[in-house]
């Protein structure tokens, strides 16, 4: 291989490893050497979503939420859930947008959501509501107390169903407490794009395995070339999988390489 860096000498090696992460520079190369690139796709983001239910209440987490896309693909995930400045994140969040990386990339990050905020089936959160209701029959709907519910989150939740703070638990219409029931069982919401702090660390798609010797990590396109890390199509649902790929794809390549050259000596 003849490496050619601008304003130095090349370099020529029999052995090179490709180890750019998500660099687009890195697919080039690869594809330059004969291999194929799978779709690429961000992974690992959060969601922009703007609501009148979330515009007051950043920081504000739920324990065991359960989020659900129902198109392009369906998609459903439990989960720690956040409420940030911008929108959604979270480990569900998170989650979400690694399995469904790719059909959330063509609906350009703009489909509906829908968020069970307290990851229970639809009769737990209706015998819940209705125990609390029965508990407290002359107090103020604001003041009922909903387990994993946080009281600013139940404020501005009754403000986004259209029921009155101030009315009494034994004056609720039907309706109302259906809707209660039904909204916190599946809210609707509308992302908006997605969200980085800076570019994507994590990438889905890549070099296809099927052309990476994985015990050595090298090409079976192009001999004496090894593909590491994130330049591989290799992604998982926490920053910490992916950068252990990282990590041991690259000691497998330096090994196999290290034991080459002494075999060649």
């Amino acid at each position: 291989f003849i490496i050619k860096i601008k304003n130095q000498d090349q370099i020529i090696a029999n052995k090179i490893v490709i180890a750019t992460g998500s660099a687009p520079v890195g697919y080039k190369i690869a594809k330059s050497l004969g291999h194929k690139i799978t779709p690429l796709a961000p992974s690992l983001f959060s969601f922009k979503i703007q609501s009148s239910l979330l515009k007051e209440l950043p920081g504000i987490s739920f324990p065991n939420a359960r989020i659900s896309i129902k198109k392009p693909h369906k998609l459903a995930e439990y989960g720690a859930l956040l409420i940030t400045h911008w929108g959604l994140s979270g480990p569900a969040i998170l989650k979400i947008s690694a399995w469904g990386a790719r059909s959330l990339k063509s609906s350009n990050y703009k489909v509906p959501i829908y968020i069970n905020w307290l990851g229970k089936d639809y009769s737990e959160i209706e015998s819940l509501i209705k125990q609390e209701l029965q508990k407290a029959p002359n107090s103020q709907i604001k003041n009922l107390f909903i387990e994993n519910l946080p009281k600013r989150f139940w404020l501005s939740f009754l403000d986004f169903i259209g029921v009155s703070l101030e009315k009494k638990c034994n004056d609720l219409k039907k309706a109302e407490i259906l809707k209660m029931i039904d909204t916190l069982f599946s809210t609707r919401l509308e992302t908006m794009g997605k969200n980085r702090f800076k570019e994507e660390f994590v990438e889905c798609g890549g070099v296809d395995l099927k052309e990476v010797n994985c015990k050595t990590m090298q090409s079976k396109i192009t001999p004496n070339l090894y593909i590491t890390g994130e330049l591989l199509d290799i992604d998982g649902v926490t920053g910490g999988f992916n950068f252990q790929n990282a990590w041991s794809t690259a000691s497998i390549a330096a090994s196999h390489i290290a034991l080459s050259q002494k075999a060649e000596q």
